[in-house]
Order: C-alpha cells, then sequence, then structure tokens
C-alpha cells in the first residue's frame, strides 16, 4: 500500500511539464504546485505549445500575465494546447487534484476536481455514480450521500479503487479539502513497544504465568507492550486518541479484561475481550496523536477502565477513571522505529502489527493479515468514515479547509489536560476552552460532559447549543450530542468519546518532520 505522507512543501513528484512545440517537443520546464508568473515562466512568453500533467494535478494557462485574461483547463497530457491557445499562455497555475470515476478501479468515465466543493450538478460522471477515486498526497476526499451535502458521508486520503459497498454509485456531493497536522517524532505508531507506569510509580508487568502486576520500579523486557491495530483506527500507521488497540506482551501474549474485572496477559490471539479504547486521561503531547510521555487510559470492551490497585495487582473494573487508572507512557528509543521516506511503507502494518480485523486487504496485502483481518470493512483506507467520527464530524464545515485536523477538538478547546472522563472531565471544559457561555464552569466541572452527565442543567441549549457548538467550540463538530443532551449540539457529530478521542477522527495527511 502506498502510504500517504504530506511534507512541508508538495511532493516533488508532482510536477506538469510544459514544452515549446507540440508533440512535447522543443525547449521545456518543469512545474510544481503553485502559481507562475511570466518572470517565473523561463520557458518564455507566448510559446508553450503541449503539457504533460500527471495523475494528481490539474493545470489553469492564463492568456495574460498576473493570471488574467481567457484561461483554459487541463487535466491530462495535451499534446497540443489548441489553436485558441498555442503560443499564447503567460501565466500558469499547477495544482493538486482528485480524480473520480464511474466504476471500481478507476475505469469508466472521470472527473478531474481540485480543491472545493462539488455539488450534484457539478459532478459531470452523473450523481449516483461514482465507485473510485485516486487521490494525491495532500488532499482529503469528503462523499455525500444527498445533494447539499446531505445525508451520511465517508473520507479518504489515498486512491481507493473502491469506495465500498455502503458507498457505491450513491454520491451526490463532494468535498475535495487540503489537510495537514505536524507530527512530533514522539508520536508513537503501531508496531511501537511501550511501558506504562501507574501512579503510584509502578510499571505495568506481564508475568511468564499470565498474570498482570503494577509492581516493578523499571521498564524492563517483561514492562515492554507492542500495541497492536484491533480494531477502529485513525490512521494506518500513527496511533491517536480513540483507536481500539491491543496489547502484546514480551510473551507474545494479549492483555484481556476478563468479565470479572480482572486484568491478564495470558491470551493468544485478539478477540474483543482483548481490545481496548485509548483515552486521554491528563497531560499529553498532542491533541490526536498518542505520544511518548502521555497520560492515558484504557477502556476494555466491558466499559471498564484499566486500573492499578494499591496492592500491585492490575484489574479492569473501574467505571470511571480516576488517578488509579491512568497511567504514563515511556520508550525506548530502541524500540519505537523512526519513520523515514524508505521506510514508511513498511512500517504500516506488518504480519505482527496488524490484529484480527484491523487491516484492509489495501493496509496490510495479504501475507500481513489473515482472511478475517483484511475484510473490506476493516478500517483501511477511509480514515474518518461516517462511522468512525460521526455523521457530520468530518464536514469542510468544521475548521474550514483542516477538515478534521487537530484543531477539532484541540488542546485549546478542551484544555490541555482535557478531555478525560467519558468526555470532558477535569479541567476539560472552562470557560476559556470553548468560549463565551460554552460549557462554562459550571457546566462542565469535573464531573460534567461525562457520556450522561450533561442532561438537565449541566450541558443545556443555553450552555452547549448556539454559539457554544458554532465558531468558538469548533463548529458542527465541536459540541457531541451525547455530551450535551439530546439534539443540543446539532448533528451528533462528535460520539460521547470525542474529546477523549479528541478530534472527531483524523482525517489528516500527516506532516512528518525530515521526509
Amino acid at each position: 500500500m502506498k502510504v500517504i505522507v504530506q511534507s512541508k512543501s508538495p511532493d516533488p513528484i508532482y510536477k506538469v511539464t510544459v514544452y515549446e512545440h507540440a508533440n512535447y517537443g522543443g525547449r521545456s520546464q518543469s512545474l510544481p504546485v503553485g502559481r507562475y508568473n511570466l518572470s517565473q515562466l523561463t520557458i518564455g512568453n507566448d510559446i508553450i505549445s503541449s503539457v504533460k500533467i500527471p495523475a494528481g494535478l490539474i493545470v489553469t494557462a492564463y492568456e495574460h500575465i498576473d493570471f488574467k485574461g481567457k484561461a483554459k483547463v487541463f487535466t491530462e497530457d495535451s499534446s497540443y494546447v489548441g489553436n485558441d491557445f498555442n503560443d499564447k499562455i503567460s501565466s500558469i497555475v499547477v495544482e493538486l487534484a482528485v480524480r473520480i470515476y464511474e466504476h471500481a478501479n478507476y475505469q469508466g468515465g472521470c472527473q478531474t476536481l481540485p480543491l472545493g466543493s462539488y455539488n450534484m450538478k457539478q459532478l459531470t460522471i452523473g450523481n449516483d455514480k461514482l465507485s473510485s477515486v485516486k487521490i494525491p498526497s495532500g488532499l482529503v476526499v469528503t462523499l455525500f450521500e444527498h445533494i447539499d451535502f446531505g445525508g451520511r458521508m465517508k473520507t479518504f486520503i489515498e486512491d481507493t479503487p473502491y469506495v465500498g459497498n455502503d458507498f457505491n454509485d450513491i454520491t451526490s456531493g463532494i468535498m475535495v479539502s487540503v489537510a495537514g497536522a505536524e507530527i512530533t517524532d514522539k508520536a508513537l505508531k503501531f508496531g511501537d513497544k511501550i511501558s506504562l507506569k501507574s501512579i503510584h510509580n509502578k510499571y505495568m508487568s506481564a508475568e511468564t504465568n499470565g498474570k498482570l502486576k503494577a509492581n516493578t520500579d523499571a521498564a524492563r523486557s517483561w514492562e515492554k507492550f507492542e500495541i497492536v491495530r484491533s480494531g477502529n483506527t485513525k490512521s494506518n500507521i500513527y496511533v491517536t486518541f480513540g483507536d481500539t488497540i491491543s496489547l502484546r506482551s514480551c510473551h507474545g501474549k494479549y492483555v484481556v479484561a476478563e468479565s470479572d474485572g480482572k486484568a491478564n496477559a495470558n491470551r493468544d490471539k485478539i478477540g474483543s475481550w482483548e481490545r481496548f479504547t485509548l483515552y486521554r486521561s491528563g497531560n499529553t503531547q498532542n491533541a490526536n496523536f498518542f505520544c511518548i510521555g502521555d497520560v492515558i487510559s484504557l477502556k476494555s470492551c466491558h466499559n471498564k477502565f484499566v486500573v492499578a490497585e494499591s496492592n500491585n495487582v492490575v484489574n479492569a473494573n473501574r467505571d470511571k477513571i480516576g488517578s488509579w487508572e491512568t497511567w504514563t507512557v515511556s520508550a525506548a528509543s530502541t524500540d519505537v522505529k523512526q519513520l523515514t521516506a524508505n521506510n514508511i511503507e513498511s512500517a504500516v502494518c506488518g504480519a505482527d502489527a496488524c490484529g484480527t480485523a484491523a487491516c484492509s486487504a489495501a493496509a496490510c496485502g495479504a501475507a500481513a493479515c489473515g482472511t478475517a483481518a483484511c475484510g473490506a470493512a476493516a478500517s483501511g483506507g477511509t480514515a474518518c468514515a461516517a462511522n468512525v467520527g460521526g455523521a457530520a464530524a468530518c464536514g469542510v464545515a468544521v475548521y474550514g479547509i483542516i477538515v478534521c485536523g487537530v484543531a477539532a477538538c484541540a488542546a485549546d478547546a478542551c484544555g490541555a489536560a482535557a478531555c478525560a472522563g467519558d468526555v470532558c472531565g477535569g479541567q476539560a471544559c472552562g470557560a476559556a476552552a470553548s468560549g463565551g457561555a460554552a460549557c462554562g464552569g459550571a457546566a462542565c466541572g469535573a464531573a460534567a460532559c461525562g457520556g450522561a452527565a450533561c442532561g438537565g442543567n449541566a450541558c443545556s441549549v443555553a450552555s452547549c447549543g448556539g454559539d457554544a457548538c458554532g465558531g468558538y467550540a469548533g463548529g458542527i463538530a465541536a459540541c457531541p450530542a451525547d455530551a450535551c443532551g439530546a439534539n443540543v449540539c446539532g448533528i451528533n457529530a462528535c460520539p460521547a468519546d470525542a474529546c477523549a478521542a479528541d478530534a472527531c477522527a483524523i482525517d489528516i495527511i500527516p506532516i512528518i518532520p525530515g521526509i
């Protein structure tokens, strides 16, 4: 699978080439994404006769300097620009663009779309006909079921030969957006090994007999756990809050939450009891990405949090997050893979990094995941599909151009130690956090904004409606309906864990420093 990575400037492979003569003859000039006035066209003025355009780009040629006069759009190689524009081009704009296709595997009629919103009338391939899409590095595509960007939605961040049975031939609106977020070098990836230290300053340890304890002073081999994808995740590479993960010990056994509330590390395979949801529950390095040094909590499929008891026993039997249910993350440099341009593709999964149902075929490849792990619906290319972040969680209305990036439920929206508890506990929603009357002190105190904690007077229409769920709070998706009472925050855009998951998901293309 090609892993999309956005660098700080557009990827240099995305370049068009303009030529002096027809059929790509004569002098030439390569043009990456950008705007080129006459002074930047070293090939010369009124001299271009042909152009080569790789997939992922669109070219607008202008008759005069300063992008004025007649304009003509080119979406594919043109051996001759036409009598109307031959030797008449004085400025050019090169943009990233997606290509949508009528049939699966990029077949049938197609249309090229640069940044923007496209309603049904603008989809020349036709209404309810889209089946596949090609997406260059740096763009995010959101498909909408109905006109005027209504109904269900699904988001894609990479080439997708089939949009899925749930969205095949039902698209009536499309948004093409830019996305990006800086990823610290402390961000953790699937396959990395971490250690977890309790509030009692003891490390979680997997004994050889399968017992799970928090009783050691140093992080050695028994105190290291591999992070494994085992359910819905928002990135194929990086671990983000709200992800479903599993932890594998150095003995090759998975951590399990038993039905009686005990926790062990004695399972050979991943089932539902071996899956945990990752929560922010204290200071974190990033609002979205799971990092070394973060304070986190783990919630089991039984809706219980993992706890370090005072007698060093590890259980999974707590209903709420308190200090004993928090864990500080550490990792040795040798246990964290550093991504580079050369190894990023292989870092996605690998046979050891993919748990059951974790990766789609496109994400891991047949050899990486078993049959059950690579189903079409298994957490693949749709980084923020409707079932991940809520029906409207990732619309372009949420923070404008950054579709669902770091700003969606970021630290400044919920506080640095934000989004503990079920949704917005701790210091999550102070008066300054959401602006004005939005989730003020009385509305979102220590116990407030949990799944059922904001009904009644806590987060009424006055405190979470109107402006509270509007611009200040992050647009449509900022206040989850479940957190503020039925229908208070509009569209139930973010699920109840959205503050814990921080973000209404992350359909972003990471900017990885140094790549």
